[in-house]
């Protein structure tokens, strides 16, 4: 047992034999209470460092060879080295704002744990004989012990948001036209949004490209920045296909214009 469960104990034992009366014991109590919690959670310092770690892997694997095929099928994997240094400030804009996040996380799972003791304290009654102190205290802990199954699940979720953040920005500098919505609606598990599954497989324009501007186009199924982005709600697990040539559109989304324009390549 840590010192957080042992003076947890303590406190509950306290309170079942007193009931809530307020006294210097009482608040002295809530303090060390308080610095165990501190004591118990893992140091802001070490999840931040993990999380670096973490998204420093994700970015990686997002910018190598294999990782560009899954969103741009046919992208020079030599122009994403004329834009890594965009690349990697959105990698550093996303770790600065999980650092503050960690931060956040940690005080509220702190807070959550005093209130759920203060909030259990105020309804005993001095010798409160019929508690289940094994139960209350398993409920009070809840809020810390669900802190570092957070922060791998927050790690996961801002890893595949920076993914697309990275898609994003090479989506723009290498001119795409258009985009593919992929939902991951089949996967076992996955907590699905309706509303996502819906959209998946439909392809949308992006707002003034090129072949929008040259008429060689429409917006198929509405233009891209119309809708909500994939992962950007929280836990979304959709994602862009990013489209850069006319061939690759669907036919319904090519105009006559850009049809001669393709026969006239031999597409």
């Amino acid at each position: 047992m840590s010192e957080f469960d042992d003076i947890l104990k303590e406190a509950v034992d306290y309170v079942v034999r007193h009931g809530f009366d307020g006294t210097l014991e009482f608040s002295s109590l809530i303090n060390r209470l308080r610095n165990a919690a501190e004591a118990t959670a893992t140091p802001e310092r070490v999840v931040k460092e993990k999380m670096g770690k973490y998204l420093e892997g994700v970015f990686d694997k997002a910018v190598s060879n294999r990782g560009i095929r899954k969103a741009f099928s046919t992208l020079p994997v030599v122009t994403i080295d004329k834009i890594k240094p965009e690349l990697r400030a959105e990698l550093d804009r996303r770790i600065l704002a999980n650092a503050q996040l960690i931060k956040i996380n940690r005080e509220q799972a702190i807070d959550k744990t005093l209130q759920r003791f203060s909030g259990w304290t105020t309804s005993v009654p001095k010798d409160a004989h019929a508690i289940n102190k094994n139960e209350v205290i398993a409920d009070i802990k809840k809020p810390l012990e669900q802190l570092r199954y957070e922060n791998n699940r927050r790690n996961i979720d801002q890893g595949h948001k920076l993914i697309e953040s990275v898609n994003a920005v090479i989506g723009i500098q290498t001119n795409a036209i258009a985009v593919r919505w992929q939902s991951r609606w089949r996967r076992p598990g996955y907590d699905f949004r309706e509303d996502h599954k819906e959209l998946d497989g439909k392809v949308f324009a992006i707002r003034g490209n090129w072949a929008i501007e040259k008429k060689l186009m429409n917006k198929g199924a509405g233009y891209s920045d119309s809708i909500v982005q994939p992962a950007q709600l929280p836990f979304c697990s959709c994602s862009w296909e990013y489209i850069s040539t006319l061939s690759q559109l669907p036919d319904d989304m090519i105009t006559k214009k850009g049809r001669d324009a393709l026969n006239a390549i031999g597409q």
